[in-house]
């Protein structure tokens, strides 16, 4: 008859070995490098934008357990860079994407939607500012 030393080691292996699959199979976070690489590479070939800067990148769908998801919905803001102008002075465009895992790990599968231009969006303030102030 097993120990219940034995089933806990038993009990903790399995869920080691459930949430490492789910975590590795899992889609990458929108604001990754391999993303925005990714991303970037999609803009120019769908849309003629070279050289982007991203702004405000936000998680739309997902929850706590987001990480285990097989898919994420990300928003952002994206202006293609012009030399001597200010980011904040550029026209922005809507940018939502859609991140799944492909069928190489470092590939993700993206699909994304260009939408209107509009101005720049500060992007929210981090908890540390909240509590410190913005910084200077």
């Amino acid at each position: 008859m097993p120990s219940i030393k034995q089933i806990g080691v038993v009990t903790a292996v399995a869920i080691v070995a459930v949430g490492g699959y789910f975590y590795f199979a899992a889609a990458p976070s929108c604001d990754s490098d391999k993303v925005q690489a990714r991303t970037s590479d999609l803009l120019r070939s769908q849309f003629s934008l070279d050289s982007v800067f991203f702004n405000n990148i936000q998680e739309v769908s997902g929850n706590i357990f987001s990480i285990f998801s097989d898919r994420r919905e990300c928003t952002a803001q994206v202006t293609q860079i012009k030399g001597n102008t200010s980011p904040t002075s550029m026209s922005w465009r809507q940018l939502r994407y859609s991140i799944a895992p492909g069928t190489d790990p470092e590939l993700p599968d993206i699909k994304i939607d260009l939408g209107p231009s509009g101005p720049f969006v500060p992007p929210p303030l981090t908890l540390w500012q909240r509590f410190y102030g913005p910084d200077k």
